[in-house]
């Protein structure tokens, strides 16, 4: 029923009275949104931080991931690929079992790009991604080409240059006054690191 042993208490045969974890080999199992999980593979490498000890990271690679996306909670539709991770080293003083911990994968490594928030890339009934770019009459559609994501950004490869402010509120479609994302200011160059 979930209460703990104690002495004199009656114990069946097989029944777990008590585990002992080995500290000196843990591993991270961290959930990935389903979105955000394509070129994730075995081997790939991982930043791993337990939030208990923020100064602190450890390195590791993607061990093994599940086959299919599920949903952490039957409440919510959002699915989450199971990632476990195996850590190049532990440490005991720090590391204790399950800490939540953050991740970082290493899917690509890049330097020296353009990115933009997510939210400000459209569609077009063409299938041709846009971003509104703001100039001296407002805001002008201007068709893009994007590269790789990062969780919540993504790579421009053409379309914006570097100090472009663009609205993350499509505004054609709005009633409300868009502002412009200032993330972007003074360089609007971010690189994702392929994290």
């Amino acid at each position: 029923d979930g209460d703990l042993p104690v002495v004199g208490m009656q114990v069946h045969q097989r029944q777990t009275i008590a585990e002992i974890p080995q500290l000196m080999s843990m591993k991270a199992d961290i959930y990935v949104l389903e979105a955000d999980a394509g070129g994730v593979l075995e081997g790939t490498l991982a930043e791993i931080v337990v939030e208990a000890h923020p100064d602190v990271t450890f390195e590791g690679h993607v061990r093994r991931m599940a086959a299919l996306a599920r949903r952490k909670s039957r409440f919510s539709p959002v699915q989450y690929f199971e990632i476990e991770i195996e850590l190049q080293r532990t440490d005991p003083e720090r590391m204790k079992p399950g800490q939540r911990v953050r991740a970082t994968l290493m899917i690509e490594d890049l330097d020296d790009v353009l990115t933009i928030p997510r939210e400000a890339v459209f569609n077009r009934e063409d299938g041709t991604k846009i971003a509104y770019r703001q100039s001296g009459r407002g805001f002008e559609p201007v068709e893009i080409i994007l590269g790789p994501a990062a969780l919540g950004r993504v790579v421009v490869e053409s379309g914006l240059e570097e100090g472009d402010r663009v609205a993350l509120q499509d505004p054609t479609r709005s009633a409300q006054p868009v502002e412009a994302d200032e993330t972007n200011e003074p360089t609007g160059l971010q690189a994702p690191g392929g994290r």
